[in-house]
């Protein structure tokens, strides 16, 4: 169904957007240039000059060499930014010196253009108007500008245009024959403050670049023209609501028909439709009409599964002389609310989200071709994502084009991320929405449409933009995201909904995600603050609020990099902070260690995406989720949170099908009330089901096992139910297991498959013993004096050192979780690592099961631990449970190492194993098992360390060397 012949793609690209014309010229290619960084050349009057340098366009002036050098000086966009102090250890931090000479600048905070240029930049280009086109007005078009453009022709002004959505489009007024001069000034400063950091300038991901992209064309203007087209299709009339703008240049009044013709194309069935004509009056110059056009008798409905296309070409006619003609592509579907759901075509819809934020470090502007675009949304079609919100930007038209034909629900949004102040704002605003609904307004791909990004938006001009933007019953509105939450919205974005009222508030709401609050901090994300289990929604909020809610910016959890991925960075964009962990890692030793790092970072991050997506998913009558993101983020201190990078390739820590087992139409869930179980106990939980397909399930026979840590199967069950509805928060059946059999301790898997399906999922559980034995640890001194131990454990004795948590040095957060977002632009934040890094073969795990990577029962273990900073250690000693670091400082950081000292050994933990009192399994379970591996002839370190050593990791009761930035003094 999605294979579209090569003549229907083609003729698809053409009918988008644009009126057809044999005379239109093709004005890319080599432009004359000149840079204008004193803002002198009005004054001076280049709009009569001719430049001595060349440029291509489309395309920017910073991808083709032109700009300054990027150093310490650079006057980056977000340096205007509220979160510019984030960035102070850049100008600060000895770390950073070697870094900033021009023969080896490396910027740590985002992608590294190759040039960098805010201000004016002159292109002219001579074109020739021919014998039979003189004295003809030409429509000049410039399909996407960055920032401003104003165009003179000949020396004089034509006008300005200042969208950076939609194309800019210039009259040129009787040409008369021969050759003419087009200048065209395009100016990318900052007139209308949108937002340092919206996606549309920032230079995190997008670039504030200074060019024209798109098509480039110069059209002679016809007597009669057909403008706009706009096509209201009503499923349930069967009828299509055609609005049509006319414009009659030839001075008198036409009687004549205009004649409708529909194809269906992108589809696998054959639509038939008869020609339509009808009678139409056109008084001079512009005119509206509204036609009814008949569908048929079946209507052949686009949405994910079948994104059936309507092709429509409009011809008006006077005798049997077409004058003027138009074609454009529309979708029948239908997009409402019900109470808290979407619906499309009458069913029910969950919006399984991902952000898109302009990432194309090529070029650092969004690609322009639909092909392009069709495999981003395939890639994210893999991994069971249906729709893109794109985060304080606007697409290109070729992106609806590929998400019409592919089946994906895009949310545009205005390209603001800032509160609407003063009058220019909000006129800019208004008018921006205005030309993206008008421009884009037919693609049935364009679902919803939003104000912004979290920036709060004065209440009266929100809902006044409501009511304008409800004219157009085609889509569903919103404001801006995890704002202020007006009434005349269709849905909302938000991270919580308030308990009262509709601001929301951090201490009186009620969380639609596992994190709340800003900055990031451990007390306020679930993970940190709730046993792991997999009970978690978000019911009550959905409730309370009665309209769609949608989770805003979801998971938003670190991997560490690939460094080998830096030779796909061949563009204008590369990641220099890479660069600077290669030499870090170097210095502390680490560098072998990279391919584990991400492997256990990756699989620690999968398992958090996989539990946060399974709450939304649980969560009765939700709207849905947007992940922030599948790919990775590259900007605001690089946000690696993605499961594919910035060129959309697999990490290959988990595949497509693995990651769709919990994000996919259709996913069958599980709830238990905690991760940890003990052999006593009957293990409890009941299935439940997402059904969010096009259909219901009919006679579905669903199986179960649990498998243990070898893959053997150790229990099973299988029930059927004759029909499983559309929707969520659907009980399947209970299960009741007596664990008293069952191995411990051990880590147990269970799984859920619905029989001739792809529909499968699972999820790790453990059973610890209920009775552990006592360590006879008589040979170990215990203590959490560290002179102690270095005394004692010279003089032969075996330690366990267990330093009170204020005597650890560096002050680093709890390593439970995960980076939140990055660490810079939170200041360290919730977390400052990614996870353990273990060897499950060590003697030390002889008693305990481990993954080499962190899981759900390691919360006891280190949701309150504080990991050590051990860059002062030798270089070739590891820690037993390593900490993988913040990929900007890149230091040998663990909870548990050994050592020899003098004529004995030590094993340091930070993880608070003194004592036998805990009430977890897990923690005297671990216990047990270090005692035994330290009673043992396995504990044997072959590393010796000094005292002074040991001092720069641990201090002494009354050292509190420590700072906010998490790094040692």
């Amino acid at each position: 169904m999605n294979k579209i012949p090569l003549y229907l793609l083609s003729l698809y690209l053409v009918c988008a957007s644009f009126t057809l014309s044999y005379a239109q010229e093709d004005l890319t290619g080599k432009w004359q240039f000149k840079l204008d960084p004193e803002k002198e050349g009005i004054t001076e009057s280049w709009f009569n000059a001719t430049f001595e340098e060349s440029i291509v366009l489309p395309g920017s002036l910073q991808n083709q060499g032109f700009g300054n050098d990027i150093d310490v000086n650079t006057p980056w966009v977000t340096q205007q930014s509220v979160n510019a102090t984030d960035y102070d250890s850049w100008f600060t931090h000895p770390k950073y010196d070697k870094y900033k000479s021009s023969d080896n600048f490396k910027f740590p905070y985002w992608l590294q253009a190759k040039k960098h240029y805010i201000g004016w930049a002159w292109y002219q280009k001579e074109f020739e108007i021919s014998e039979n086109d003189a004295e003809n007005d030409f429509d000049l078009l410039f399909e996407r500008c960055h920032w401003e453009t104003t165009v003179w022709l000949d020396g004089k002004k034509i006008g300005t245009n200042n969208s950076l959505s939609a194309p800019h489009r210039y009259t040129l007024k009787n040409l008369k024959e021969g050759k003419h001069s087009l200048v065209v000034l395009v100016d990318n400063s900052i007139k209308i403050d949108v937002g340092v950091n919206a996606h549309s300038i920032s230079d995190h991901t997008q670039t504030n670049w200074n060019g024209i992209i798109g098509k480039i064309s110069l059209k002679p203007k016809a007597l009669h023209e057909i403008k706009q087209v706009d096509v209201l299709p009503s499923v349930k009339d069967k009828t299509a609501k055609t609005l049509i703008t006319f414009e009659n240049n030839s001075g008198k009044e036409l009687k004549g028909r205009i004649r409708a013709e529909i194809t269906l194309y992108n589809s696998d069935q054959n639509g038939v439709f008869p020609v339509q004509e009808f009678e139409i009056n056109l008084s001079e110059g512009k005119c509206d009409k509204e036609l009814k056009l008949q569908l048929g008798e079946e209507i052949y409905l686009w949405d994910e599964y079948k994104p059936n296309l309507y092709h429509l070409k409009l011809s008006l006619i006077d005798d049997d002389q077409i004058l003027a003609q138009k074609e454009t592509t529309f979708g029948c579907r239908d997009i409402e609310t019900d109470d808290t759901l979407f619906k499309i075509n009458g069913r029910p819809m969950f919006v399984r989200g991902n952000l898109d934020c302009c990432v194309f470090p090529d070029t650092g502007y969004p690609d322009m071709d639909v092909e392009s675009w069709r495999k981003i949304y395939r890639k994210q079609k893999e991994y069971g994502i249906n729709t893109v919100r794109f985060h304080s930007w606007c697409p290109p038209e070729v992106a609806f084009t590929a998400a019409d034909i592919e089946g994906m629900y895009l949310q545009a949004e205005n390209v603001v991320w800032v509160w609407a102040a003063t009058q220019d704002q909000k006129d800019f605003i208004r008018d921006e929405a205005r030309r993206i609904l008008t421009e884009y307004g037919n693609h049935p791909s364009f679902v919803f449409f939003g104000y912004g990004n979290e920036a709060g938006v004065p209440t009266e001009f929100m809902e006044e933009l409501f009511a304008e933007w409800k004219k157009d019953s085609r889509r569903l509105y919103t404001g801006a995201a995890n704002a202020n939450i007006t009434d005349g919205a269709d849905y909302s974005i938000a991270l919580a909904y308030p308990k009262k009222g509709k601001n929301r508030h951090r201490n009186d709401s009620l969380r639609l995600r596992y994190q709340e609050g800003w900055p990031p901090v451990p007390q306020n994300n679930y993970l940190n603050t709730l046993e792991p289990s997999t009970n978690i929604d978000y019911r009550k909020p959905t409730n309370l609020y009665g309209k769609p809610l949608i989770a805003h910016e979801t998971v938003q959890r670190c991997t560490y990099p690939d460094l080998g991925r830096r030779k796909n960075y061949k563009g204008l964009l590369f990641p220099s902070y890479l660069d600077i962990a290669e030499d870090q890692l170097k210095e502390n030793g680490l560098l072998e260690q990279v391919d584990n790092f991400i492997q256990a970072s990756g699989k620690w991050q999968v398992q958090l995406f996989k539990e946060e997506i399974e709450s939304h998913l649980r969560t009765p009558g939700m709207g849905g989720f947007h992940l922030l993101s599948l790919n990775d983020f590259p900007g605001q201190g690089a946000a690696l949170v993605g499961v594919v990078d910035a060129y959309w390739n697999s990490k290959e820590y988990v595949t497509a099908s693995q990651f769709k087992r919990f994000c996919n139409d259709v996913v069958p869930l599980f709830r238990m009330k905690k991760r940890v179980w003990q052999n006593n106990e009957q293990f409890t939980g009941s299935f439940e089901i997402a059904n969010f397909s096009n259909t219901e399930l009919k006679d579905a026979r669903f199986k179960w096992i649990i498998k243990n840590a070898e893959g053997l199967v150790v229990y099973s069950g299988e029930f059927i139910r004759p029909i499983v509805n559309l929707g969520n928060g659907i009980h399947l059946e209970d299960i009741n297991v007596d664990l008293s059999s069952f191995q411990s301790p051990a880590k147990y898997n269970l799984e859920i498959q619905i029989e001739g399906t792809s529909y499968i999922n699972d999820w790790d559980f453990w059973v610890f013993p209920d009775k552990i034995s006592n360590v006879d640890a008589k040979e170990i001194l215990i203590t959490a004096e560290l002179n102690e131990a270095i005394s004692k454990a010279k003089a032969g004795k075996k330690v366990l050192l267990v330093p009170d948590e204020k005597n650890i040095k560096g002050n680093l957060p709890p390593c439970f979780s995960t980076i939140y977002w990055n660490v810079p632009w939170t200041n360290v934040g919730e977390s400052s690592t990614m996870g353990i890094l273990v060897n499950p073969k060590h003697e030390l795990f002889n008693q305990f099961p481990t993954d080499f990577y962190s899981n759900w029962h390691w919360y006891d273990l280190l949701v309150k631990t504080r990991p050590m900073i051990l860059d002062d250690l030798p270089k070739n000693l590891l820690p037993i449970v390593q900490l993988i670091d913040d990929y900007h400082q890149n230091r040998k950081l663990g909870v548990v190492f050994e050592a020899k000292i003098g004529k004995g050994k030590i094993l340091v933990s930070s993880i608070d194993i003194r004592n036998d009192t805990s009430t977890s399994p897990v923690v005297n379970q671990f216990r047990k098992s270090v005692l035994e591996y330290m009673q043992s002839n396995h504990f044997d370190p072959g590393i010796e360390v000094e005292d002074l050593q040991l001092q720069k990791i641990i201090g002494l009761p009354t050292d509190t060397s420590s700072n906010k930035n998490g790094i040692q003094k």
